[in-house]
């Protein structure tokens, strides 16, 4: 049993989950049909972050034979997460009309791409390219969107470096003072959802 890091990985479950709501009540109250299919997107890749950290909490608080379960989540997440949130932003900030068949599209290709990689054994240097297209789709949405709505861009823009600071900085190996650094990771990633949840339901007004 770890604790500390099953209370991390709670709280990011959790914030997780209420960007997810708070993205499909979006969709609910916009008549805009291409609006609607990207915050759906992007709710789906913040659900799976969500649910790869729910499964992390019960693996770390009381079932630590989850860890197959949770390995596997937490690549779906990786994979899905990040690209779906991405692709949501910037459906909205370039108002795209994509139709359902072309979300159908990217989500076979987010599907398909992992098993092309690994089988070049490129696995490694994927999830960190996709991961990275999400983050500068929102990084790029918030640039366009930053004088029409100046607090929205800021909030998303805010939630995409905190995800770079979660991976690029902090990381899930060792500690930062009495803080392992994988709580920090979760904690920092709580924030940056519920951020990115918030920013792309503003852009979506």
């Amino acid at each position: 049993m770890n604790l500390a890091t099953a209370i991390s990985d709670g709280v990011l479950a959790i914030c997780a989950a209420a960007g997810t709501v708070a993205l499909f009540r979006a969709r609910a109250s916009s008549r805009d049909a291409g609006q609607q299919q990207a915050l759906v997107s992007a709710a789906v890749g913040l659900a799976l972050i969500g649910l790869a950290a729910a499964v992390g909490s019960v693996r770390y608080g009381l079932a630590p034979g989850l860890g197959d379960v949770h390995a596997l989540l937490s690549r779906l997440a990786g994979h899905f997460g990040m690209p779906l949130i991405g692709a949501g932003y910037v459906a909205v900030a370039w108002s795209l009309r994509a139709s359902r068949g072309a979300w159908l599209a990217l989500y076979v290709a987010l599907g398909v791409l992992p098993f092309v990689c690994d089988a070049l054994g490129l696995g490694g240097v994927y999830i960190l390219v996709i991961g990275s297209l999400g983050v500068l789709a929102i990084l790029a949405a918030a640039a366009r969107q930053r004088a029409a709505q100046p607090v929205a861009a800021m909030t998303a823009a805010g939630g995409a470096v905190l995800v770079l600071i979660a991976g690029l900085v902090i990381g899930t190996k060792g500690h930062i003072g009495p803080i392992a650094r994988v709580d920090a990771f979760h904690y920092t990633l709580a924030v940056a959802a519920l951020l990115k949840a918030r920013g792309l339901q503003q852009l979506a007004r």
